[in-house]
């Protein structure tokens, strides 16, 4: 929501804090990470009868 209202309140002329909209773009690929950690995490289970 943040991602794509970041653009348009800026050409807006709406006050946007710039940190947040550099702090929600660097969530995009921790939020990857997470997943991929998460994935791994599940397989290496499966894999050693966890």
């Amino acid at each position: 929501m943040m991602l794509m209202a970041g653009p348009f309140l800026t050409a807006a002329g709406i006050d946007f804090p710039g940190f947040l909209w550099v702090a929600s773009l660097a969530l995009i690929p921790l939020g990857m990470l997470w997943w991929l950690g998460l994935g791994v995490v599940l397989l290496f289970k499966s894999h050693h009868g966890g």
